[in-house]
This record gives C-alpha cells, structure tokens and sequence, in this order.
C-alpha cells in the first residue's frame, strides 16, 4: 500500500518553499486561504475524506471544475482565476 504523504508535502511546501523564493506573509495567507477553499469543497462537494485526498486527486480536470464553481459561486472572474 502507498503510504499517503500529502499532508506532509503540502506543509513543508508552506514551511519551506515561500521562504526560499522571499515571498510576502500575505502571498503565503492568500495561498494557503485558496488552498483550504479547495480542500473544504473536495471534501464537501466531492465527499472525499481527508485521509483519502492523495498528490493523484490533483488532476486538471478538478481544478477546473473548482476554478468554474468558484466563478459561479463566489464571482470570480478570469482575472481571480489566474
């Protein structure tokens, strides 16, 4: 079985990767509040459980079904998207 490392990845991401490229503290919160919108709305509209969300969920087709609800829901306009 394929240990699930994920979570690890995504906090060492946001321990590690902003300070190396010197990033602003407010790029990082914008990152990680549009990373927990995306997380909450896989495990709410997907019902796909926390433990279950792996590195292979994260395929093109579900960030664009994201970004388009997004759109719908929270008027986000291409701009916001990008």
């Amino acid at each position: 079985m394929k240990k699930n490392n994920f979570w690890t990845l995504l906090g060492d991401y946001f321990k590690v990767y902003p300070k190396q490229r010197n990033y602003s503290s407010n790029t990082v919160l914008n990152w990680k509040y549009t990373w927990n919108m995306l997380l909450d709305w896989i495990i709410h509209t997907k019902k796909i459980s926390p433990s279950d969300i792996t590195m292979d969920l994260f395929k093109k087709n579900l960030i664009i079904e994201f970004l388009n609800e997004m759109m719908k829901t929270r008027n986000w306009t291409p701009e916001t998207r990008n």
